[in-house]
Protein backbone atom coordinates (compact mmCIF):
# COMPACT_ATOMS: atom_id res chain seq x y z
CA UNK A 1 0.00 0.00 0.00
CA UNK A 2 1.35 3.40 -0.87
CA UNK A 3 1.46 6.15 1.71
CA UNK A 4 -0.54 8.53 -0.49
CA UNK A 5 -3.43 6.05 -0.70
CA UNK A 6 -3.23 5.32 3.02
CA UNK A 7 -3.38 9.02 3.92
CA UNK A 8 -6.20 9.71 1.48
CA UNK A 9 -8.33 6.90 2.95
CA UNK A 10 -7.43 7.80 6.53
CA UNK A 11 -8.40 11.45 5.97
CA UNK A 12 -11.62 10.36 4.28
CA UNK A 13 -12.51 8.31 7.35
CA UNK A 14 -11.56 11.20 9.66
CA UNK A 15 -13.84 13.57 7.74
CA UNK A 16 -16.79 11.21 8.00
CA UNK A 17 -18.52 12.09 11.30
CA UNK A 18 -20.19 8.66 11.38
CA UNK A 19 -16.81 6.91 11.69
CA UNK A 20 -16.09 6.17 15.36
CA UNK A 21 -12.97 3.97 15.02
CA UNK A 22 -10.24 3.46 12.44
CA UNK A 23 -8.42 0.14 12.19
CA UNK A 24 -5.03 -0.44 10.58
CA UNK A 25 -4.21 -3.95 9.35
CA UNK A 26 -0.53 -4.77 9.81
CA UNK A 27 1.40 -7.68 8.27
CA UNK A 28 4.24 -9.14 10.31
CA UNK A 29 6.61 -11.87 9.11
CA UNK A 30 6.00 -14.27 12.02
CA UNK A 31 2.21 -13.97 12.11
CA UNK A 32 -0.21 -16.01 10.03
CA UNK A 33 -2.98 -13.38 10.20
CA UNK A 34 -2.83 -9.62 10.00
CA UNK A 35 -2.67 -7.75 13.28
CA UNK A 36 -5.48 -5.21 13.58
CA UNK A 37 -4.96 -2.08 15.65
CA UNK A 38 -8.09 -0.02 16.30
CA UNK A 39 -8.18 3.53 17.56
CA UNK A 40 -11.13 5.69 18.66
CA UNK A 41 -11.89 9.09 17.14
CA UNK A 42 -10.00 11.13 19.78
CA UNK A 43 -6.77 9.39 18.66
CA UNK A 44 -7.22 9.82 14.89
CA UNK A 45 -5.02 12.87 14.40
CA UNK A 46 -2.10 11.71 16.57
CA UNK A 47 -2.11 8.25 15.03
CA UNK A 48 -1.99 9.72 11.51
CA UNK A 49 1.03 11.78 12.58
CA UNK A 50 2.65 8.60 13.93
CA UNK A 51 1.96 6.55 10.77
CA UNK A 52 3.30 9.38 8.60
CA UNK A 53 6.51 9.52 10.60
CA UNK A 54 7.08 5.81 11.32
CA UNK A 55 6.29 4.28 7.91
CA UNK A 56 7.94 4.79 4.51
CA UNK A 57 6.30 5.50 1.14
CA UNK A 58 5.15 1.85 0.87
CA UNK A 59 3.84 1.81 4.45
CA UNK A 60 6.69 -0.39 5.63
CA UNK A 61 7.90 0.31 9.16
CA UNK A 62 11.05 2.43 8.90
CA UNK A 63 12.89 0.40 11.53
CA UNK A 64 11.91 -3.03 10.13
CA UNK A 65 10.50 -3.07 6.61
CA UNK A 66 9.14 -6.62 6.86
CA UNK A 67 6.36 -5.08 8.96
CA UNK A 68 3.94 -3.11 6.83
CA UNK A 69 0.42 -1.73 6.72
CA UNK A 70 -1.67 -3.86 4.39
CA UNK A 71 -5.09 -2.24 4.71
CA UNK A 72 -7.21 0.26 6.61
CA UNK A 73 -10.85 0.07 7.65
CA UNK A 74 -13.30 1.93 9.83
CA UNK A 75 -16.28 1.41 12.08
CA UNK A 76 -19.47 3.21 11.09
CA UNK A 77 -21.46 4.75 13.97
CA UNK A 78 -24.83 4.00 12.39
CA UNK A 79 -24.45 0.31 11.73
CA UNK A 80 -21.32 -0.74 13.64
CA UNK A 81 -20.08 -2.72 10.64
CA UNK A 82 -16.71 -2.70 8.97
CA UNK A 83 -16.28 -0.30 6.10
CA UNK A 84 -13.28 -1.55 4.13
CA UNK A 85 -11.46 0.60 1.64
CA UNK A 86 -10.91 -0.48 -1.94
CA UNK A 87 -7.18 -1.29 -2.17
CA UNK A 88 -7.12 -0.66 -5.94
Amino acid sequence: MEKELFKREYLKFMANKDVTKISVHIAMPDLFYLEVITNPRPNFEKKLEYYSRAYNEYMQLNTFNSIYIDNISAWDRNSEIWVNMDKN
